[in-house]
């Protein structure tokens, strides 16, 4: 599925030594990085792209989603009963309401519109920002975690980093932020003091 996700995102003009890296890192960060098994901290597949993509100095393409209005229909029907059985589908919703209305402080209500329903957006919101393993799924994060991770987009991307994708890059931190502060919880947090 990981290689899958990096195909299907990663440039595909890109090397296969640049998509062999990709593969590789996603590999080394799900299986090594983390606190035993099935406890990886970031999503592997933005991983590799994210790392990848820095190494060669190729851009993150969402390429999947340029062949029109398909994609999205078929991500949309395919994902959604399976994130409702999750109890996953708050994660997109948030994550879209909020990148819907931080699209509107930078544009028209039709721009803003089309900007949140875009094939990108939705590939991004239904399939990356709600992954079991790495997303945050605890209590009330599991209505919070897409707002956290559309934070950290509209965080990236007013300061403009210069990053190679601010949604891969905004979901790996938002990623570390729940792996530390939620499902490791070294830290006691002011709701387990009280």
């Amino acid at each position: 599925v990981t290689g899958f996700l990096i195909g299907l995102i990663f440039d595909p003009t890109s090397s296969w030594f640049a998509l062999f890296i990709a593969c590789l890192v996603a590999s080394v960060g799900k299986h090594f990085v983390g606190t035993g098994r099935r406890k990886h901290i970031f999503n592997p597949a933005a991983l590799g792209i994210v790392v990848a993509s820095l190494m060669f100095g190729r851009p993150v393409a969402w390429w999947a989603g340029a062949w029109g209005n398909l994609p999205p229909l078929i991500v949309v029907t395919g994902m959604i009963p399976v994130l409702h059985r999750l109890r996953r589908l708050w994660m997109p919703a948030t994550f879209l309401v909020f990148y819907f209305f931080t699209n509107l402080l930078f544009a028209p209500l039709a721009d803003a519109l089309r900007l949140t329903l875009d094939s990108t957006a939705i590939f991004f919101a239904l399939i990356m920002v709600p992954e079991p393993l790495t997303s945050t799924s605890l209590g009330m994060w599991r209505y919070g975690w897409g707002l956290v991770v559309g934070v950290l987009v509209l965080g990236v991307s007013v300061l403009f980093f210069p990053v190679s994708d601010p949604l891969l890059v905004s979901l790996l931190a938002a990623n570390a932020i729940g792996f530390f502060f939620v499902r490791n919880r070294p830290i006691k947090l002011l709701s387990d003091i009280v």
